[in-house]
């Protein structure tokens, strides 16, 4: 009896550490598994660039920063993935394997059929590729390795590319269906999808990272769509004929307008705002607001599916923050509150400071109004618009823009042919092209530089106008800088031969020179 006791402990203890140990592995598999989910998106500056394409007679090699040619420009293409990264894939036409070459020159990653850079989609950068993978072919199955030659995944996908506004994530297929993985080569969607999309949102902080996935089968009746949140969580099965996300919306919670035979609704991730019983849909991003058509008929609900304007006018619109609806002679303006109101003017545009209203009346003449709607400019200009806190571009029939503060002072004459802020500075750039003449003006609309059959380049932190005969350097607080000190504030790749490097391309690291031969 003793002895049957000691076996069942035993045996109990076995189990317990059994026990412990599946949960042990299993909380280790997922914590690297959430590890693997965890990608960073590498950011390269202009200045930390090493490697440069070099492009002569019709054929691309490598140069360094230095100045140093490390591949000849014998190669139909070269592509440079990382330009903090001596890695160059290299290639002529008719040749069935890329040449991977090192810094120095050597042949590298020779075990497999073939490697290849990853191009990115739908994304503006000067670096157009994925910048910590490859993908390499081993017997027509695709795998990824990183820039150090180090194998991320086997080669078992039957095609890998990047998807579309995702840096760090791709678009793989294996057994004839898309998934997505990212380059820790970590599983985000199944692979049971014959076409993944990404949704476009956005956001200044992590760009496309918080993209979803409109995802889409094959069916008997056509395809049909289903949604996935980039967490990879199943929002909608698919069945849906069409799915849109309202990107402008941000925040953690997705808006969709989904059709479902024929039929458009609202969803907010799994929960039905609107039924599916409308025509179309549409979302005004100004005023949170929703024009919705029944038929041949229109109103306004907002996004908790509140109608504000009733779906019987032949005609809804947005006019600023008015609400035009017409049938037949009968025209009706609302608030975005769904308040019929009378007024004077066709339209109320706010601006993007909030303190202004531009105003345009039934004649089509702009004005402006502050936000207590009281009448600072009134409504006798062909076209306002706003550059930065009290000033206005304004266009005065038969003269041309100038700009106007809020208390109707003219602070220019009305003669240019363009007027606009210049990006990142408070600057005004007057473009009077009759006499081919551009002129900068400060935050204090006074006059800092004028110059005619000139041109405007924008760098990092000054402003350089220029034509054959001068050259005038602007900070970006409006003051007259020389040369030498434009160069020392700028962040941006410096022209590394001097004068035998003319003219940088930006896109692909390419450096075109015509004098190259005297550098050899």
């Amino acid at each position: 009896m003793e002895n049957k006791k000691k076996i069942g402990i035993i045996i109990a203890l076995i189990i317990f550490i059994l026990v412990i140990a599946i949960v042990v592995t299993i909380i280790i598999k997922n914590k690297r598994e959430e590890k693997l989910l965890q990608y960073n998106i590498e950011e390269i500056s202009e200045i930390d660039y090493k490697y440069f394409m070099l492009y002569l007679n019709g054929k691309y090699g490598v140069m360094d920063s230095n100045g140093n040619i490390i591949i000849d420009t014998k190669y139909d293409k070269v592509v440079i993935p990382n330009s903090k990264k001596g890695v160059f894939i290299c290639s002529n036409e008719g040749d069935q394997r890329n040449k991977i070459l090192n810094e120095k020159g050597e042949e590298i990653f020779t075990i497999y059929d073939n490697v290849e850079a990853i191009e990115l989609e739908g994304l503006i950068t000067s670096l157009p590729y994925e910048k910590t993978v490859l993908k390499y072919r081993v017997n027509d199955q695709f795998g990824l390795i990183d820039l150090d030659g180090n194998r991320i995944t086997k080669a078992t996908y039957e095609e890998i590319r990047g998807l579309k506004y995702k840096e760090g994530e791709l678009l793989a297929k294996l057994n004839g269906k898309y998934g997505v993985i990212n380059v820790n080569g970590a599983k985000i969607i199944n692979f049971d999808y014959d076409n993944i999309e990404a949704d476009k949102y956005y956001d200044e902080a992590e760009k496309y990272k918080k993209s979803g996935y409109i995802v889409c089968k094959t069916t008997d009746d056509g395809y049909r769509y289903g949604y996935i949140s980039y967490k990879g969580e199943k929002i909608l099965d698919t069945r849906y004929i069409n799915i849109k996300r309202i990107i402008d919306i941000e925040g953690e919670d997705v808006y969709t307008i989904v059709s479902n035979n024929g039929q458009y609704g609202l969803l907010k991730n799994k929960e039905t705002l609107i039924d599916f019983k409308y025509q179309g849909i549409e979302y005004d991003s100004t005023n949170n607001l929703l024009i919705i058509n029944r038929g041949t008929k229109y109103g306004v609900y907002t996004l908790t599916g509140q109608e504000i304007v009733p779906i019987d006018y032949k005609t809804v619109q947005f006019n600023g923050i008015y609400i035009y609806a017409k049938t037949g002679d009968d025209i009706k303006y609302f608030t975005t509150n769904g308040e019929e109101v009378t007024t004077e003017f066709t339209s109320l545009v706010p601006v993007n400071n909030g303190e202004y209203y531009i105003t345009i009346d039934e004649n089509g003449l702009y004005g402006v109004m502050d936000k207590d709607q009281n009448i600072l400019i009134y409504n006798k200009f062909v076209y306002i618009e706003h550059m930065f806190d009290d000033y206005f571009s304004v266009y005065k029939n038969g003269s041309g823009l100038g700009i106007m503060n809020t208390k109707g002072r003219e602070l220019t004459n009305f003669k240019y042919t363009i007027i606009n802020k210049i990006a990142d500075t408070q600057l005004i750039k007057a473009e009077d092209m009759e006499n081919e003449t551009i002129e900068i003006y400060s935050k204090q609309m006074e006059l800092i530089a004028e110059l005619k059959n000139s041109q405007l380049d924008i760098r990092d932190t000054y402003v350089k106008l220029y034509n054959d005969d001068k050259t005038i350097f602007i900070d970006k607080d409006g003051n007259i800088i020389d040369e030498k000190k434009a160069l020392e504030t700028t962040q941006e790749a410096p022209d590394i031969i001097g004068d035998y490097v003319k003219d940088y391309m930006g896109y692909s690291q390419v450096y075109y020179t015509q004098k190259i031969e005297e550098v050899e």
